[in-house]
């Protein structure tokens, strides 16, 4: 289940964007086999719709689908932070290649959100590996990198990579 909480003054200093991933705040631990996962939001409606294991040959990932049941844009405000921590077991990890893990958390309306999605952006990271969740992020501010397309659509989430514990 997740909670949402305010930001403190210290965590706005430390996200850039809202649906960003920071490595610290979020945790992997590889002894205990949970995640957990901080993101700012810009609204206290937001929660946690699924959680998919899109993993390449090359890289471990996980897809965070997060909604505020609304079709409008929330805006982007880093006004507070839905956490949620669950099992790696839980989303079919059973190890971290290189004991990394790319985290994309991606927002959507959950009726227009299918496996479509899930499998573009599976496909995405395996193309493109990690470069792809930095690309999410810099559409979020206008600043896509060239070659790179956009993962799915609204191409509203950002994400980060962890260093498993």
């Amino acid at each position: 289940m997740s909670q949402i909480r305010p930001i403190t003054p210290e965590e706005r200093e430390i996200y850039s964007n809202i649906y960003e991933v920071v490595n610290g705040q979020s945790t992997v631990n590889l002894d205990e086999g949970t995640i957990n996962i901080q993101t700012p939001v810009p609204q206290k409606d937001f929660e946690v719709c699924n959680i998919y294991n899109v993993s390449s040959e090359e890289n471990s990932a996980i897809l965070f689908h997060i909604t505020n049941n609304s079709q409008e844009n929330p805006g982007i405000g880093l006004n507070f932070i839905l956490e949620q921590q669950f099992t790696m077991e839980s989303v079919e990890l059973s190890s971290l290649i290189n004991n990394k893990l790319g985290v994309i958390v991606y927002n959507d309306y959950p009726h227009d959100f299918n496996q479509d999605n899930v499998n573009t952006i599976q496909e995405d990271i395996a193309e493109y590996g990690f470069e792809a969740i930095s690309n999410l992020c810099e559409n979020l501010i206008g600043n896509p990198s060239p070659g790179i397309k956009p993962l799915g659509d609204p191409k509203n989430g950002c994400g980060g990579v962890l260093i498993a514990q």
